[in-house]
């Protein structure tokens, strides 16, 4: 120690500090042993209170219980809100030497995903075929099952109207003659091939888009909010690829719903598949279908649309193309989610049919 050998004031001294260490210590010692006093009071007052919260129904009601229960609810609630709806999306390659198809040109410069908005709360995502399609009857035949071995909720086919100055957004497509017009082949679709193809399976004369067109016109004049971008319904995409794509698809799926949904493609005979979502074996009218596979991947029913755009000689007719077809891509996707949701959608009205009359070709 350093006090060992010193003399008696000094030692007296040493005993005198020591002692205060250990005064001081004490003290020390108490005020740690209060404060940990308070602390374990404090964590016993929390628990009282959280057995009170859990408890006492009476008065604030079973916390616990309300909470997990509503916050999953909040949860289902927002992924329901936020579903992603998938888009494929087509255009056509040139159909005149170095001139570019208008449809292509709007295709290849869509985004890839459209982020949600309170207008618009489902997230959208959005591919476009790599590749123009050739405009070729024998190319769109071979790619058409292609198109829909790939997971979708809406094949929205873009095809150029030349002469127009006007969008039209197809209803139907029609099984009709091919035969007139020439492909970038030199060919044309013969009877032989459109028995082959269509009449021999039994696929109606017409076939209607299952989306709820009138509802889907409306929600895109509505989002566009101006009068110089020029949309319209149409009820006659023409007798030549773009007519030809359209029935293509729509055909595929009504096959397909024969298969799967109980008879449908067992209906046969001429006339018309109407009957916008009057159930199987309609011929179909709501032309749309999934499989086992497609319901693993997270899509529900399919549904194919066309949409006819001008030439576009200037960027800024893309830039306006491209405007044109993201508001029908938000229209299609609200009217289909709103659907789901059990709503019936707007009712025939003279307007919508007068507008189908002023794009006929």
């Amino acid at each position: 120690m350093w006090c060992e050998d010193r003399d008696i004031d000094t030692e007296r001294f040493c005993t005198a500090g020591y002692a205060r260490n250990l005064d001081i210590r004490s003290h020390e010692k108490e005020r740690l042993e209060e404060l940990g006093d308070k602390h374990e009071d404090s964590v016993r007052e929390q628990d009282r209170l959280n057995i009170v919260l859990r408890v006492d129904t009476g008065v604030m009601g079973d916390v616990s219980a309300f909470n997990a229960p509503d916050r999953q609810a909040m949860k289902a609630d927002s992924r329901r809100e936020e579903r992603e709806y998938k888009i494929l999306v087509t255009g056509f390659g040139e159909f005149i030497p170095n001139k570019p198809n208008s449809s292509w040109q709007v295709a290849s410069v869509l985004p890839t995903t459209l982020p949600p908005t309170p207008a618009h709360p489902s997230k959208i995502s959005i591919t476009v075929h790599p590749d123009p399609i050739k405009v070729s009857y024998a190319t769109v035949t071979s790619t058409i099952p292609t198109l829909h071995s790939h997971p979708f909720d809406i094949l929205l086919h873009i095809g150029m109207a030349a002469g127009r100055s006007y969008y039209t957004l197809e209803r139907r497509s029609f099984r009709g003659d091919y035969s007139r017009l020439k492909d970038v082949d030199g060919r044309v679709l013969s009877a032989e091939e459109t028995e082959e193809l269509w009449t021999k399976r039994g696929v109606p004369e017409m076939l209607k888009s299952g989306v709820r067109c009138e509802d889907v016109w409306r929600r895109w004049r509505s989002a566009l909010g101006r009068e110089t971008l020029d949309v319209r319904p149409s009820d006659d995409p023409g007798n030549f690829l773009c007519g030809f794509i359209y029935f293509s698809s729509l055909a595929w799926l009504w096959g397909r719903r024969g298969k799967e949904g109980g008879g449908v493609g067992e209906k046969g005979g001429e006339g018309e598949g109407e009957g916008e979502g009057e159930g199987e074996g309609d011929g179909d009218g709501d032309v749309d279908g999934k499989s086992d596979e497609e319901e693993k991947n997270g899509n529900g029913q399919r549904q194919v649309m066309f949409l006819h755009v001008p030439e576009m000689p200037e960027q800024k007719d893309v830039d306006d193309g491209k405007e044109v077809t993201l508001a029908l891509i938000r229209a299609l996707v609200e009217s289909r989610r709103m659907s789901e949701k059990g709503e019936k959608g707007n009712e025939k009205d003279d307007e919508f049919e007068r507008r189908t009359g002023d794009s006929m070709w």
